[in-house]
């Protein structure tokens, strides 16, 4: 919203973003290329990442390594083979403010002929029962099926490929390297646990989410032209990774060095916002 970009990102410290591409990966190029991408990743994007985030190298080892398990072990019928899409960036206008950007991971079509928005989650753990009731009301996966019927795609709804998080825990003075292989070897004998699976059908045209989407917008709207934002730090490590933006909040010496602005050349969404208006770091942006 204030136009800050990164210079240099460090998006495999999430943890779902890694698996995600690793999945895709393996169906497409098999397990080895997969765990050979994943290794890659880690190695290009975490060699700063212990100066921008303070984590350290055994964190990121412990990171890749349950990657490459989730990644291995996940189950052979989550590959199929007849993706309508994978990897769908989409940009769509919502009103004179504001667009909804995002990313699919995958479109599929399954044996029975369905058409389904793909979303791959990692989380520390999951009730199928629960999950089925939370993804009626879920925004991400309301947005991505709207998404794809904007892009003509005739989705029945949205379907969650899981995978939990590592639940055993590095015992004290247990040296990492037998951590590793500890956690190597769970994901490859309890592969009922750490999977699962959930589908949701989305009505077309969903009038709840619709309305739940204006009244956000709305928020937002008044939020911008106050130039008036909370800070949710609720927010800050979410999703099992850091907010980019975390060491600029925290106050980072040089985290500001980090950042560049952008304008409307970068983000042409930007251009939809009615008048000028000052973002709160001295820049006037459109």
């Amino acid at each position: 919203m204030v136009g800050l970009f990164q210079k240099k990102k460090t998006t495999p410290l999430i943890l779902g973003n890694l698996v995600h591409r690793g999945l895709e990966e393996r169906f497409k190029n098999g397990t080895e290329s997969a765990v050979r991408l994943i290794s890659d990743e880690c190695e290009k994007a975490f060699q700063d990442a212990g100066d921008i985030y303070s984590l350290s190298p055994e964190w990121l080892s412990k990171q890749e390594a349950t990657a490459t398990s989730m990644v291995r072990n996940a189950p052979e019928k989550w590959n199929i083979r007849n993706m309508e899409l994978a990897e769908e960036e989409f940009n769509i206008p919502y009103d004179d403010y504001f667009n909804l950007v995002g990313k699919i991971d995958g479109i599929a079509r399954r044996e029975d002929g369905t058409i389904w928005v793909r979303d791959y989650k990692t989380k520390g753990s999951f009730d199928n029962a629960f999950i089925n009731d939370l993804l009626q009301r879920n925004v991400q996966g309301n947005i991505y099926c709207y998404a794809a019927r904007k892009l003509g795609k005739e989705v029945q709804g949205f379907e969650v490929l899981m995978i939990r998080r590592p639940t055993i825990r590095q015992k004290k003075k247990e040296v990492l390297s037998r951590y590793i292989e500890r956690i190597v070897s769970d994901y490859l004998s309890r592969t009922d646990f750490y999977y699962a699976e959930s589908r949701c059908v989305i009505p077309n045209p969903n009038e709840m989410f619709q309305r739940n989407l204006g009244i956000t917008m709305f928020r937002l709207r008044q939020c911008y032209d106050k130039n008036l934002w909370e800070e949710n730090e609720t927010s800050c490590h979410q999703f099992g990774s850091c907010c980019m933006y975390l060491p600029l909040c925290s106050r980072h010496v040089g985290a500001e060095d980090a950042f560049d602005m952008l304008g409307e050349d970068h983000h042409p969404e930007l251009s939809n916002m009615k008048g000028e208006k000052d973002n709160g770091i001295g820049k006037r942006t459109k």
